[in-house]
């Protein structure tokens, strides 16, 4: 998938090969990630948090985040039900 690099081995539980990144870790800009999984007011409103909290991060010496959960997903598409929330580290 076009934006995304260093796929690795991985399940998604709710995995559709037609929404979804490919199952992996993927390495991509935060204007990427708007850009992919920002497709609901609610997760636009997710996206505004997380990257209020990712401007947080050089400071204590972080380059990197991973974001994972049903947020990466295609969960919303597929049960009519938005992620509630986002997995971060």
């Amino acid at each position: 998938m076009e934006g995304y690099e260093g796929q690795s081995e991985g399940v998604h539980a709710t995995s559709d090969p037609a929404t979804d990144p490919p199952c992996g870790v993927h390495v991509a800009l935060v204007a990427k990630v708007v850009e992919r999984f920002g497709r609901t007011p609610r997760r636009l409103a997710l996206l505004s948090r997380l990257k209020t909290g990712l401007g947080a991060l050089p400071a204590a010496g972080w380059r990197w985040a991973y974001l994972d959960g049903t947020f990466v997903t295609a969960k919303d598409a597929q049960l009519g039900d938005p992620p509630s929330d986002f997995d971060a580290c």
